[in-house]
């Protein structure tokens, strides 16, 4: 009966994640973090900076910010619900960044094997992950370890895993850049007799700045036992000002293509004001419902520039000296230097 359990609890987490075929476990980890690279259709490999990055290429916490702080939240279907939290900083040329990701399935009805109710029981996924990058905006790269765990009534399971990235200018134009992405490289998921291997995936991601407010980006990638897919997305910069910003977002992924309806495809956009933004995504799953995720940023304004505190002291207004008031301080022009170096005249 407990066996049933873990069936049931591994179906119900693998359609909130809207997993595709195949026998790969940790389904929860084909999930995108964050509203903004899933408004985007998943296409953020190229694109993802700060602490989001630690979810999609390790490489971006070299890339935008030296520091951000990101907090997430998606109600799924199932009465599942998703949650991200990320911090990130950089150092010079290098980044450091720690997460962590839950999906959380409530109370779920289990039946035996003839179909009588035995009550209730949980499921959920949590990850932790380190990460740390180096480069610029150049070229960087990037490594993330994670621990992957798994809970289906009273039964768990873990493994290891590593994201590997690489983010890089291309050499053909400043305004189009790439990257390379291995996600969760690692062991296998066991649970009581069943053993499935990691969803390793491989992506080449490139972003592309048509002009100034807008960005498009195309990612290809290739999935264990799903196949090869792609992800395109648009970003188009509507108000853009010192104080506030709004990108509206739009994108595509065939990964959901299976799926009914407008599966495939997503919406959302992106309210910035000083060092905070709010990033909202809508993903329409056909028949299974729409899923909503709504993410927080905030982008501590940090001065990296020593010589702006001496400009900006040396510009400020200073305070007479009282001992000198009074007193006029004045120069000799070049005329009376030399008259006073001329020797005197003979009378």
């Amino acid at each position: 009966m407990r066996r049933l359990f873990l069936l049931i609890g591994s179906a119900l987490l693998s359609n909130a994640a809207i997993a595709g075929g195949g026998t790969t476990g940790a389904a929860s980890l084909k999930l995108g973090a964050g509203a903004h690279g899933q408004a985007l259709g998943d296409a953020y490999s190229a694109m993802a900076s700060g602490a989001e990055a630690l979810f999609w290429n390790p490489a971006g916490m070299s890339v935008g910010s030296d520091r951000s702080v990101m907090f997430g939240y998606q109600p799924m279907l199932d009465d599942a619900s998703l949650g991200q939290a990320a911090a990130s900083a950089r150092f010079g040329r290098l980044g450091l960044g720690l997460g962590f990701n839950g999906l959380k399935q409530a109370d779920l009805n289990g039946i035996d094997d003839v179909g009588n109710a035995t009550g209730n029981f949980q499921a959920q996924d949590q990850m932790l992950v380190a990460g740390a990058s180096f480069g610029g905006p150049r070229f960087a790269s990037g490594l993330a370890v994670k621990y992957w765990r798994s809970e289906i009534d009273g039964e768990s399971a873990g493994v290891l895993a590593v994201d590997l990235g690489m983010n890089f200018q291309s050499p053909l134009s400043s305004r189009l850049r790439h990257a390379l992405v291995v996600r969760h490289l690692g062991g296998s998921v066991s649970y009581v007799d069943q053993e499935d291997p990691l969803p390793t995936t491989a992506v080449f991601g490139n972003s592309f700045r048509i002009s100034q407010p807008l960005t498009v980006e195309v990612d290809a990638s290739w999935e264990r036992d799903f196949g090869a897919y792609g992800s395109a997305g648009l970003e188009w910069g509507v108000l853009r000002s010192s104080i506030t910003s709004l990108n509206l977002r739009g994108g595509y992924t065939s990964r959901r293509s299976e799926i009914d309806g407008l599966s495939g495809a997503a919406f959302g956009l992106g309210l910035g004001f000083r060092t905070f933004s709010f990033d909202y995504a809508w993903v329409p799953s056909g028949e299974l419902g729409d899923a909503h995720s709504f993410t927080f940023v905030w982008r501590p304004a940090i001065n990296r520039d020593p010589d702006l505190k001496r400009r900006r002291s040396s510009t400020r207004e200073t305070k007479p000296d009282p001992a000198a008031k009074g007193k006029i301080e004045s120069r000799p022009t070049g005329r009376r230097q030399l008259q006073d170096l001329a020797p005197p005249r003979k009378k």
